[in-house]
């Protein structure tokens, strides 16, 4: 190979100094400002750090009281399902070994098993028991105090005791079961009295009820031992402590978890009122934070930490969480080393920089040869004369720096080749997967607002052949009313080039509809231009499911109308909407007579099939503005929503009683049934969802006093009477 010359010597000297006194200026200008912003971010970061944990402990503070506001909240109605749960399940195992029994043991030994089997159940944390009782007032079972048993407790107990047990007794002759609130006197203290709730429930067979109830006070305890539960698990950087200043500590502070005794500061350094005050003061803002600094266990060491208080005025209690930053120094030593090692990697950048800008000064030294241009001009040579030709002739470059680069002109040109041969690969594997994928696969060209392209997954979901999918608009192949509409749902491929969870119904060649759930991703071009590449699956069989599961949380699974949930939901809102408002609305309560003979008599299959059958007939004859549920068992209820007068309910009233008129057909049988209705209406008999529910049961069981099926209206003047004949009737169908 021929010697060739070098074009740039001597400005390569002059280049190289010149670059050596820049790379020196640059590179002391650039450390001393990167110092200073190394500075500024530590600043920075450890502000963030302290404000990541303040929120941290904020929101875990927060979560924890708002979930000790909401135990509050439901704790009555959760101590009430508990007790009626319970005293169902001990109702159905005596009538489970009455009737196991009934044959071949006495009726009084299989009562005395049955109580035996009460007596060793204890639940709600060993706190629950079950009590029995005769429809004499006979205590017949009582665990905590079994020396009771055999005695009247309304002849031989306190005031207190007697008129509880008697007013059980009148629920019980009134509804054979209900929940009774009452003050009792609390086993483990002598002479108090405290607040106790109990579920009751009438066992027929032995003429006798069960309950079982629990004290307010310790019911609230037990939820506060699983706020303490929830307070340990708020967060491995976060402690929280529970501090009790209620009533009974006597605006005491009292630790009820922690490290410390109840008379000591919980913390070091701040007084006792001094935390108090703030405790009650953090109701005003949600909360506050203290600087305080926290001794540090088993040493002398104060760690600087973020205290927060926050107040739960619902328990008396107010939670104490705080964090120490110990952790923080050590974080920003770190990130230091971290910005430091960046600093030294951003001046080795910055020399190869000025390296590379050396090489370039290198190549344009060239210029000061008179032969260059000559020997640039054949580049332009091979761009005119040899189109053909995927390399450039190297003998024709005199010069070194010229021949390089045509040499890697050269290697480029292979390299170009050789991302061509790739670039088809890689389609053809693209096209092997979009071919294949049991997804379903279409491209969308927004410019001429068609689907360009579609796999073949999505041609047999949707019966369409290719051309015909590039005829149909977007708008009538998606349902959504224009094309517009459906551009606009991937307006944010604007600002993000992939939009998950799209939900569109799509209509097959059949005309079947079908739910599409897609991600779309920008594949080119912007806005009306852009082409975009969409992934779908048919989720119309996951959507019917969930449909299914919401209506069985608000239908009732045997008649297919709506449950108590979905009829309350129903009558709060209309109660909100109507409030303050000149509006009436009616509810009617509807019980079939004598249901529970045809149940023993024919089945509970039979029962079944009756109470479907009368739910279509209730609903076939009420109008389109009221509403049917069923609450349970044989009890119906219709809300007449949109009724200005007594006479128009009265007129839909008179009607439901007509569709017992002709028989039920049930297995093959004529069942002949009544029905008795207590009709209460809005705002004369009450403004309250319950108010309104009382009061149509009221007037429901007046109208079975009445001879059965019929109807009354509650009035005031009535109840008095409807109670006196309650009890007339009662009597007489003991005798």
């Amino acid at each position: 190979m021929a010697k060739r010359k070098r074009l740039t010597r001597i400005p390569l000297m002059m280049s190289m100094g010149i670059a050596f006194v820049l790379i020196v200026f640059m590179g002391t200008f650039f450390a001393i400002r990167q110092f200073g912003q190394i500075e500024r971010e530590s600043a920075t970061i450890k502000n963030e750090f302290i404000e990541e944990r303040r929120d941290l402990i904020a929101s875990s503070t927060e979560s924890l009281a708002e979930y000790a506001a909401l135990r509050k909240t439901l704790s009555d109605g959760e101590m009430r399902d508990i007790l009626s749960a319970k005293v169902d399940e001990a109702h159905a195992s005596i009538i489970s070994i009455y009737k196991a029994n009934q044959a071949d043991v006495e009726k009084a030994r299989i009562k005395a098993m049955a109580l035996d089997f009460l007596r060793k159940v204890r639940f709600n944390k060993g706190r629950g028991h079950y009590f029995a009782v005769s429809m004499e007032g006979r205590e017949l079972l009582n665990p905590i105090s079994p020396e009771l048993e055999g005695d009247n407790l309304m002849e031989t107990g306190s005031p207190e005791v007697s008129s509880a047990r008697k007013s059980e007794i009148e629920l019980i002759k009134r509804r054979k079961q209900g929940f009774v609130e009452n003050d009792w006197p609390k086993p483990d203290e002598e002479g108090s009295l405290k607040r106790k709730t109990s579920y009751i429930k009438y066992v027929e067979p032995f003429d006798m009820y069960i309950g079982a109830g629990d004290f307010h006070d310790d019911y609230s305890e037990s939820v506060k031992e699983d706020i303490l539960i929830e307070a340990r698990q708020v967060s491995d950087r976060v402690t929280v402590k529970i501090v009790d200043y209620g009533k009974e500590s006597g605006q005491k502070l009292k630790i009820i978890d922690g490290d410390f005794d109840g008379d000591e500061d919980f913390l070091d350094g701040i007084e006792e009122k001094d935390l108090l005050a703030i405790i009650m003061d953090s109701q005003k803002y949600e909360g506050a934070f203290i600087d305080q600094s926290i001794r540090a266990m088993n040493t002398d060491l104060d760690i600087p930490s973020l205290v927060y208080v926050r107040h739960i005025p619902e328990w008396d209690i107010a939670l104490v969480a705080y964090s120490n930053l110990y952790d923080m120094k050590n974080f920003l030593s770190a990130f230091s080393i971290s910005l430091q090692g960046e600093l030294r990697w951003q001046l080795s950048f910055l020399l190869f920089a000025f390296l590379i800008t050396l090489a370039f000064a290198y190549s344009m030294a060239g210029y000061y040869r008179n032969m260059l241009g000559r020997q640039i001009g054949l580049f332009s040579d091979f761009r005119r004369d040899n189109k053909g030709k995927r390399k450039l002739d190297l003998k024709k470059f005199k010069y070194f720096e010229l021949y390089r680069i045509a040499r890697i002109m050269n290697r480029m040109m292979e390299s170009n080749d050789r991302m061509s041969r790739d670039l088809e690969e890689s389609e053809e594997k693209f096209r092997g997967f979009f071919e294949l994928s049991p997804d379903l696969i279409f491209v969308i060209n927004f410019k001429r607002g068609i689907i360009e392209d579609a796999n073949p997954a999505f041609i047999e979901k949707l019966g369409f052949n290719m051309d015909e999918l590039k005829s149909i608009p977007l708008s009538r192949l998606f349902k959504t009313g224009d094309d517009q509409k459906f551009i606009e749902r991937y307006s944010g491929l604007k600002e993000a080039r992939e939009i998950r969870n799209l939900h569109f119904p799509a209509v097959t060649k059949s005309g079947e509809e079908i739910k599409l759930e897609i991600t779309a991703r920008l594949a080119q071009g912007k806005e009306k231009d852009m082409r975009v590449l969409n992934i779908a699956r048919d989720v119309t069989e996951r959507l019917e499911k969930e449909m299914k599961i919401r209506n069985m949380a608000f239908n009732d699974f045997l008649t297919e109308i709506p449950n108590r949930n979905k009829f309350m939901i129903k009558l709060d809102a209309l109660l909100g909407k109507v409030e303050g408002k000149d509006y009436s609305f009616a509810m009617a309560f509807i019980d079939l007579d004598r249901f529970k003979i045809i149940n023993d008599t024919l089945g509970h299959n039979a029962g079944d099939q009756l109470l479907v059958k009368v739910a279509k007939r209730l609903k076939a004859c009420i109008r389109s503005t009221d509403m049917l549920a069923r609450l349970g068992g044989d009890e119906f209820v219709i809300l007449f929503a949109d009724t200005s007068s007594k006479s128009g309910v009265e007129a839909v009233v008179k009607k439901v009683l007509q569709v017992f008129k002709d028989p039920f057909y049930i297995s093959k049988r004529s069942v002949f049934i009544t029905a008795s209705i207590g009709v209460s209406m809005y705002p004369r008999d009450g403004f309250t969802a319950e108010e309104l529910m009382i009061k149509s049961d009221k007037a429901m069981y007046l109208s079975k006093d009445s001879g059965r099926n019929t109807y009354r209206f509650y009035t005031g003047s009535i109840e008095e009477d409807n109670y006196q004949g309650m009890k007339i009737c009662e009597l007489k169908e003991a005798d």
